[in-house]
């Protein structure tokens, strides 16, 4: 994994100062691929971590003991449906992690509300989740687009707005994930060059960046869209009081180091 790419997925453990992470792994559709990408960005940063298979219920006991082999990983599994294995999964937390512990929780979802241990603080990546996906910087890697689109939208709750963004506004993982987080209950926005697209389409809200109305260019609408985004970024600090050198922090939370990365 290029040294962007584990730099890209180790930051929130550095800016959010985790002590631990729990990474959840859906045992029905493991995605191994990307899920061994968090495991190198996790052992790169050197925290503490537990591993935790769900949907127990979904599979045998081969297809565990198959997914274990090939993360080379022996981790607790459990039924979040049925609860099995639930309290030994909170029990074993418990032990892993001492009280106080600053835990990055990965895909936990709802198993997030079993987890209340006294005076231990929880953090979920709210606001650099571009950071801790590997979707901001290389659609496609290790990973199939439906897949992606789940990966993102499993993150979403109804209290969420989802942005996408594509210039053509078919770009299949954006317009998916955006169909997805609907379904839940999110508000979803398009920002695209084609209103008349799947991610036009789908979405509650659209901002047609209009680049160039004579046809495609890439480095218009890529600047376009970066201008979009950072005024949407501006208009909620302003909401809420927060100011303008303030905002800048939301919007480029770290070094960037190429243009490449800029734009992502």
């Amino acid at each position: 994994m290029s040294t962007r790419v584990t730099k890209k997925m180790v930051t929130p453990f550095e800016s959010c100062g985790a002590t631990g992470a729990v990474l959840l792994l859906n045992l029905f559709d493991p995605q191994i691929s990307t899920f061994c990408l968090f495991l190198e960005a996790v052992k790169n940063a050197s925290p503490p971590f537990l591993v935790v298979g769900n949907k127990l219920d979904l599979v045998s006991q081969e297809t565990v003991a198959k997914v274990q082999a090939e993360l080379d990983q022996e981790f607790p599994v459990m039924s979040l449906l049925t609860g099995e294995n639930v309290p030994s999964v909170i029990e074993e937390i418990a032990r892993r992690f001492p009280q106080g512990s600053r835990i990055m929780l990965r895909n936990l979802g709802r198993f997030e509300k079993a987890l209340r241990l006294e005076k231990t603080v929880f953090l979920r990546p709210l606001n650099n989740m571009a950071q801790t996906l590997p979707v901001s910087f290389a659609k496609g890697t290790g990973e199939e687009e439906g897949g992606l689109a789940r990966f993102i939208a499993d993150q979403v709750t109804e209290k969420d707005v989802l942005i996408g963004i594509s210039a053509s506004g078919g770009t299949g993982f954006v317009y998916e994930a955006g169909r997805l987080a609907r379904q839940k209950g999110a508000l979803t926005v398009a920002i695209t060059e084609n209103r008349d697209s799947p991610l036009g389409k789908s979405a509650e809200i659209v901002i047609k960046s209009n680049a160039k109305p004579e046809g495609p260019s890439s480095t218009r609408i890529q600047t376009a869209h970066l201008a979009i985004g950072h005024a949407l970024i501006c208009i909620l600090a302003a909401l809420r009081g927060v100011t303008a050198e303030e905002s800048i922090k939301y919007m480029l939370p770290e070094k960037i180091a190429t243009k490449k990365m800029g734009i992502k």
